[in-house]
């Protein structure tokens, strides 16, 4: 046994906590927790990066184990130890209206982040889930007045218009049209919409794929139609 454990707690569930610390040396690394007379013997892990004697780190104490996080002036924040299998947050709370709430960002699971708004005593209201896959997830529970569903948000969408020219009665037509690039993984759904005051034909999608579809139009209504604007809409609801 390292002589040098018992100046930290054995582990129990009940013994982790965070703590704002001064580096009070780098070669052995010690670090002084704010409201100690002097530093800790035992060799932190480091996962700030490089440090210097004064940073200020912010300090994981588990059982015998200094895990240090990060310094304030830092671009990124660690919370939660490597291999950490449970969902590690950060906490807001903020009381609107006399009601106390709380805005968390969750390390949830499937491979998720979490933006969760809750209350203290109902539980979850609403969580906005990003996964690693891209794909975006919206929940809602009973909390938050509206009832509770898990649904996914589209994954990919594009707009655009169509320019297509006059068409006599008994005639179709045809124009490609081209979906920006790499937006799509998978074909999507093709909607269109005429803007014309008289249409006078159908309009509709054919060949979609992912780079693009083609718009096809006809003109059967017994008289001939105008040029006019086609509106389309492309949307892939999951990956």
């Amino acid at each position: 046994m390292n002589p040098l454990d018992v100046l930290l707690p054995q582990p129990t569930p009940d013994n982790e906590s965070w703590h704002w610390a001064t580096v009070a040396s780098t070669d052995p690394l010690r670090v002084q927790l704010d409201g100690d007379s002097a530093p800790l013997l035992a060799t932190p892990e480091n996962l700030a990066g490089g440090l210097l004697v004064g940073d200020r780190v912010w300090v994981q104490r588990y059982g015998r184990r200094l895990i240090l996080h990060r310094k304030p002036t830092s671009s990124f924040t660690l919370l939660g130890m490597p291999g950490q299998t449970t969902q590690s947050y950060y906490r807001l709370s903020r009381n609107v209206g006399g009601q106390d709430y709380w805005f968390d960002f969750q390390a949830g699971a499937s491979s998720e982040a979490n933006l969760r708004v809750s209350h203290p005593e109902e539980g979850d209201m609403v969580v906005f889930r990003v996964g690693s896959n891209g794909q975006l997830r919206m929940s809602t529970y009973a909390p938050s007045g509206t009832a509770a569903a898990h649904r996914p948000l589209p994954f990919a969408t594009a707009v655009g218009e169509v320019s297509v020219e006059s068409l006599t009665n008994g005639n179709y037509d045809s124009y490609s049209v081209t979906f920006p690039s790499g937006r799509f993984t998978k074909a999507p759904l093709v909607f269109v919409n005429t803007q014309g005051t008289v249409p006078r034909r159908t309009f509709g999608a054919s060949g979609t794929s992912t780079s693009g579809f083609t718009l096809r139009t006809a003109n059967y209504s017994g008289g001939n139609s105008g040029a006019q604007t086609v509106h389309w809409l492309a949307v892939q609801l999951e990956v």
